[in-house]
């Protein structure tokens, strides 16, 4: 049959015809619904010969449309009008690889590019049940965004008997001894399909060989002068070795295809899954000519090409680490310039395992989202549906970028498409995808949980060592072959530490100090030291015994970013480093209006935390990080002097003023420990600061009562009250993670954070019975502060302040929150403590506005670092 332009099939209009072939005519059609481009497939008469087919074959129409996947054309609809049965499909633009096998064989990384592709997308179909039983060139189609697999509409579900009257129904050919047929879909079928036995998915690893085949040596697996010698060919011969025909193609390669190839089905590889993991392998072993192996150019060319681009596109490099010659064998550096897409932030960074580029969190507009770098673009790219992303991190086979965004793991096809939801995940700390489909994850004050990169529900990995101080596990990374993870340790009793984490046994143990923590194929453990200056620090590691077999040795030697400039970085399987400077987070002191306008307080940028107004708002206390030391400063804004109250070897944070603004509490840490004691000391700094709490972990200062009798505090967990002289009592604890408590100006109320639902949420009870509760934010909250003249009730969420009507006489009531204004302020709170606070009116707030001087703009860029990691670091191999 064929459909003219104009035909209706149900609410598709027909445009133009695509091609026709054994299964059918497919035209170019336009869904008068929802205004888009589909293929239509009309299919041949036999499917409607008998209801039996019509129903099997709506049953796996259905199945099949559930396959959602970036290398897997997607099955829209199926419908039926004046007797003709059609397919309603994704329409692709590109050509397929048929078609482009006309201009001869693909280059070898290529055509491994395009079989993990294939592979990776009969994996999902099977995993599903689906055999797609077609798999040939024609059937896949290669397009700017990647390969795309046709024709699963006429697929058979593997758990279906096979039929010997309709096991090559989808590629039914005339007569098997006719002379000199033209032959196209027999060259791709496996032995038990021509010999009409079931089918299953070793039958479609059987055409990935040959498909494999072809695209290396640009020559069919099989021939025949007929269908009947072709038949025999594949049933008792071997093609010759890819590797006689494409001088290039390694070994590897020539035994994956043979395996693929095999006769007996038994004896076959056995998944595409495993035929993709080989795949990936043979693209990263060294025997396989890639870009990176190729001669380096001499500097003075690096520089003048770079420039050149620089020039032409805005892709800057701001400069190279040494103006002379670099020794021979010493590592490429440059720094990319991101401002004129987008400003990197702090919340990660992964290099592509495929070696194309890499993803990074970044804020544009004032959006934060997920970019992807590729090293032969002009521009980073935002992955679209990646808001308030942040810690990306790849898939093994580099197809898919997972991150956390919204208090979920989600993941993303880098050659696009939507996110799709994995599980949720509350206050995330970082995650890392195994070559098996696992994905580790970590979320505060939790150990790592595991769940399938397809979905479900999460499943607990480690276990928290209480009796050793153990408070959260965070940032997994799997060590090779996914047997064993490296993840940093978090606890009350010590600065963080590496950990390792054996996958056979279940059981970790401690490693060395310090965190985030990745593992370079030269036999290293690279991570971040727990200096204040996060230096980057290197030592030996043997991957089989998991353990460190030397010192652990400071490796950055960049004139650009030193030792202890490092924030995140990331490590690929080629040995490019790519990191973000560490850009400390300056700031200045902001007046901002309830319409969000914004008057200096301070213009002066500085690293600015935890502002908190006196009483009256005539002054400002303040912690300022300076040479990587807090301590705390009293500022007077309306003179615009300041005055330094604290000294210490370790850290004064969290400051708070007493109710008759004559001193300042705030926590200390001894020595940049995990320990941190309450403190307070006189505003004027007439005196030292003397001792108010002294015990394990880290305590926080939260709001004292009107009467300046009763300090509210917490610790990682918990809200703890301590009366002026007296010990200390619990006021809320348990399981859930409560923060931030805030008395209300006749202290008869706490507002304070909890993670009880599953995300940070505001509430208040009474005080001093914690008997009920009103939940008071809608969509998620931290940092509550009420208005000094009561009646309202402020909160952050994410970049917003909002505010709710309260009462607070006899009884509490609260109003609708709704938002008072928004923009790009330090985040709303730390370990409770506020970054914000309200003035005595309650008309203005004191923000922290972020300096211009602290954007990311750059990531640098170190190529071929290896050969510098082993001579800073030997392994003694």
């Amino acid at each position: 049959m064929s459909l003219a332009k104009g035909t209706r099939l149900g609410p598709y209009e027909v445009v133009s015809p695509i091609g026709a072939g054994g299964m059918g005519e497919v035209y170019k059609a336009n869904d008068t619904r929802l205004d888009r481009s589909v293929a239509i497939k009309v299919l041949p008469p036999h499917f409607a010969e008998s209801a039996e087919r019509r129903a099997r074959f709506e049953r796996e129409a259905k199945a099949i449309s559930r396959l959602n996947h970036p290398h897997i054309c997607t099955l829209y609809d199926v419908g039926e009008q004046d007797g003709i049965r059609y397919l309603v499909m994704e329409h692709i633009e590109g050509e397929t690889l048929a078609e482009r096998l006309k201009k001869g064989a693909l280059p070898l990384d290529k055509a491994i590019d395009c079989g993990i592709q294939v592979a990776d997308g009969l994996a999902k179909a099977h995993r599903a049940g689906i055999v797609h039983r077609d798999l040939k060139p024609g059937n896949i189609m290669l397009t700017k965004q990647g390969v795309k697999l046709l024709d699963f509409g006429l697929a058979k579900p593997m758990t279906s008997p096979a039929n010997a009257d309709d096991s090559d129904a989808p590629t039914r050919q005339q007569n098997l001894t006719e002379e000199r047929a033209i032959v196209g879909t027999l060259q791709y079928m496996a032995p038990e399909q021509l010999e009409g036995d079931g089918v299953d998915a070793r039958t479609d690893l059987f055409a990935l060989g040959t498909v494999l085949y072809e695209i290396v040596t640009g020559n069919k697996a099989f021939a025949g002068e007929s269908q009947a010698s072709l038949i025999t060919a594949i049933m008792s011969s071997e093609p010759p070795p890819a590797s006689e025909t494409s001088t290039l193609s390694p070994p590897t390669l020539d035994r994956l295809i043979n395996q693929c190839l095999t006769k007996d089905p038994d004896e076959r590889m056995q998944s595409a899954h495993d035929a993709k993991l080989q795949l990936q392998s043979i693209g990263e072993a060294d025997t396989l000519v890639r870009p990176a192996a190729r001669p380096r150019p001499s500097v003075a060319w690096l520089v003048a090409a770079i420039a050149v681009t620089a020039a032409l596109t805005g892709f800057v490099v701001s400069h190279l680490v040494r103006s002379q010659a670099l020794p021979e064998g010493s590592p490429a550096r440059f720094a990319v310039e991101l401002s004129s897409v987008s400003q990197a932030v702090d919340v990660g960074l992964a290099v592509s395992p495929r070696e194309t580029g890499f993803v990074y969190s970044g804020s544009s507009n004032g959006v934060r989202q997920l970019f992807h770098r590729s090293w032969d673009a002009l521009e980073a790219k935002p992955l679209p549906g990646t808001e308030e992303a942040r810690l990306p991190f790849f898939s093994p086979d580099g197809i898919w970028v997972g991150y956390f965004a919204n208090q979920q793991l989600k993941k993303v096809p880098l050659t696009g498409g939507p996110p799709v939801v994995v599980c949720e995940v509350p206050d995330p700390l970082g995650g890392s995808w195994a070559p098996d489909g696992t994905i580790v994850f970590a979320s505060r004050r939790s150990h790592l949980r595991r769940v399938s990169s397809s979905g479900g529900v999460p499943a607990p990995l480690s276990a928290l060592n209480s009796d050793q101080g153990e408070v959260t596990h965070t940032f997994p990374s799997f060590l090779p072959r996914g047997k064993a993870i490296i993840f940093t340790v978090q606890s009350t009793s010590a600065p963080p530490q590496l950990a390792i984490l054996d996958l056979t046994t279940g059981e970790h143990r401690l490693l060395i100090g310090g965190s985030q923590a990745r593992y370079a194929t030269t036999g290293h453990v690279v991570f971040q030291g727990n200096e204040s200056t996060q230096s980057l620090l290197a030592a030996p590691f043997d991957a089989d015994r998991l353990e460190l077999t030397g010192e652990p040795v400071a490796i950055l030697e960049d004139g650009s970013a030193g030792p202890g400039a490092v924030g995140t970085f990331d490590i690929g399987l080629d040995g490019t480093l790519v990191y973000l400077p560490t850009v400390r987070p300056n700031s200045t002191l902001v007046w901002v209006s309830r319409e969000g306008r914004e008057t200096p307080v301070v213009e002066e940028p500085a690293m600015y935390r935890y502002p908190r107004l006196a009483p009256g708002g005539a002054r400002a206390v303040v912690a300022v990080d300076t040479r990587g030391r807090l301590d705390i400063w009293v500022h007077d804004v309306e003179r615009g002097t300041r005055t330094r109250l604290t000294r210490s070897s370790g850290e004064s944070v969290y400051p708070l003023w007493t109710p008759d603004g004559g001193r300042v509490t705030f926590s200390r840490s001894k020595n940049l420990n995990m320990n941190y004691d309450l403190f307070w000391a006189p505003s004027d700094g007439s005196g030292e600061p003397e001792l108010l709490l002294e015990r394990e972990g880290l305590q926080f200062p939260f709001s004292w009562s009107p009467d300046g009798r009763t300090l509210a505090f917490g610790d990682t967990n918990d809200i703890w009250v301590l009366p002026v002289g007296g010990q200390p009592v619990p006021f809320l604890t348990g399981s859930a993670q409560e923060q931030g408590a805030a008395f209300s100006p006749d202290g008869r109320w706490l507002a304070y954070v909890s993670d009880e639902s599953g995300r940070h949420e505001v509430y208040v009870r009474p005080y001093p019975k914690a008997e009920g509760k009103w939940t008071i934010s809608t969509d998620g909250g931290r940092a509550p502060l009420w208005s000094p003249q009561s009646g309202e009730l402020f909160y952050r969420s994410e970049n917003r302040v909002m505010v709710v009507p309260v009462t607070t006489d006899r009884t509490f009531t609260a109003g609708t929150p709704r938002p008072l204004f928004e923009g790009s302020y330090s985040p709303p709170s730390t370990g409770g403590n506020p970054y914000y606070d309200v003035s005595p009116d309650g008309q203005r707030f004191l923000m922290l506005a972020q300096s211009t001087r602290a954007t990311r703009g750059q990531v640098h860029v170190v190529l071929d670092w290896f050969a510098e990691l082993e001579r800073l670091v030997p392994t003694n191999d």
